[in-house]
């Protein structure tokens, strides 16, 4: 206190005399607590901070060689009698400092002085002793590892089936071999489920002499290669899909073909992954359903027209918009022929490989790259290459970019030979095209997860 009573040195400070006694004596407590645990005890406190309203000033050679003694002791030199120079400059500096600051801000001071020689100590002080002056630094948890979105393929060929997941830059990351004459379908989601059909008909077609592309479907993990779930669907698994959600599966049935004076009689229902339970969409009989909007309020469906129907220009499929609550489909496009589809992410625009028959008097077979707009129906033809033929292709998931496979064929028609497959990843403008895988296996893009 420097001879000044606390009552003086309140006022001088401008806080009542209580604060100051309050704040005064929580700061001896906290340095006789940090002494003691360093073994230092009472009496080198009192040699730092004399106590008492009187007490007057500790003269600044007993301090620096009270402070060199104390630092001394803390880093287990005391027995040798040897105090560095390093530690007797460093008390010098902080006697000086306590000399100058005299009692400006004596609870300051108290705090200054308290952390000072706690690091001090921690800097210096003998070693394995805790300190709790010091605060415990922890390292930062390392981050996760978070896996770059695949793009999950279909692969067939020379008697093989599996699924095939890449990065967008082409690098393989997994492959899973079909078992037992399976059909690998779909990914879900999460990337840790699978989808199969039962059996690949083809597979049966010697004994049976017939073709029954409607199978059972089940689900097994994908780092299990034994167990499978039986979902309890029915499906021909060439005209079903499962939703981006993975909660649903839309499946198309040709009940009736229509021939002579029969209509087409056509089904069209969607499947809870879950509850099993079905809802047969109201569509007009000579609708397709192709995919479900993420929001489930509407699918995309092609409605199928006759190839060489006179009274309809421009023969082929055309590609609607449909509520699952009924009504009128809304045309998207009236000229484009669609093979290939599938919705954005986000719902806005649809992904259609086709060929785009205005000013044309027939087909050339020949598949180019559109992306239409939901709402306005504008198409925007990205990509496509000469004779390109066979065409299919995924979102990413952020509905920026695209990934689509597509071969193509010596002469426009010509399906007896098999060329090669090409992945190209762009992106959803047609920009920045990169072919990052080519096969020749058949290969077809199911998700990018």
């Amino acid at each position: 206190m420097l001879g000044r009573s606390r009552r003086d040195a309140a006022a001088e400070l401008g806080v009542p005399e209580g604060t100051l006694s309050s704040r005064l004596a929580a700061a001896r407590k906290l340095l006789a607590e940090r002494f003691a645990a360093r073994g230092l005890g009472d009496v080198a406190l009192g040699a730092v901070w004399a106590g008492g309203s009187g007490a007057a000033a500790v003269p600044s050679a007993l301090a620096a060689s009270t402070v060199r003694i104390l630092v001394g002791a803390g880093a287990g030199e005391l027995a040798s009698g040897v105090v560095p120079g390093a530690i007797d400059r460093i008390a010098n500096g902080v006697m000086k400092a306590m000399i100058v600051n005299r009692l400006r801000v004596p609870f300051v001071v108290s705090a200054a002085l308290i952390v000072g020689f706690g690091t001090l100590m921690a800097t210096l002080g003998g070693g394995n002793k805790p300190n709790p002056l010091v605060a415990t630094t922890t390292a930062a948890p390392a981050p996760k590892q978070v896996r770059d979105n695949w793009i999950w393929l279909r692969v067939t060929g020379k008697m093989k089936c599996k699924f095939v997941a890449i990065s967008p830059n082409g690098q393989i990351r997994r492959e899973i071999k079909a078992t037992n004459g399976e059909v690998p379908l779909w990914v879900t989601p999460s990337s840790k489920e699978m989808w199969f059909a039962e059996k690949d008909p083809f597979l049966d077609l010697g004994k049976t002499k017939q073709l029954v592309f409607a199978v059972k479907l089940h689900v097994r993990g994908i780092d299990s290669q034994t167990e499978k779930i039986d979902t309890g669907i029915v499906a021909d698994y060439r005209r079903a899909f499962l939703s981006r959600n993975g909660k649903t599966i839309g499946k198309f049935e040709i009940v009736q073909i229509g021939l002579d004076d029969r209509p087409d009689i056509d089904k069209n229902t969607l499947v809870d992954v879950v509850t099993k339970r079905e809802k047969m969409l109201d569509l007009p009989s000579d609708h397709m359903m192709r995919d479900l909007a993420p929001d489930g309020r509407w699918v995309l469906t092609t409605r199928r027209i006759p190839l060489y129907n006179e009274a309809i220009p421009w023969s082929g499929n055309r590609l609607y918009r449909a509520s699952v609550d009924g009504g009128t489909p809304r045309l998207l496009s009236a000229s484009i022929v669609p093979y290939g589809v599938s919705i954005s992410p986000d719902g806005k625009r649809v992904l259609v490989f086709g060929e785009d028959l205005a000013g044309k008097k027939e087909a050339t077979w020949q598949n180019s790259v559109f992306v239409i707009d939901v709402e306005t129906a504008k198409a925007t033809c990205i990509g496509g290459e000469v004779n390109q033929r066979f065409s299919a292709g995924v979102w990413s998931p952020d509905s920026r970019r695209i990934a689509y496979a597509w071969q193509r064929g010596d002469n426009a028609g010509d399906w007896s030979t098999v060329p090669p497959t090409r992945l190209v990843v762009c992106d959803d403008d047609g920009k920045n095209a990169s072919t990052v895988m080519t096969t020749d296996d058949y290969v077809l893009p199911v998700a990018w997860w």
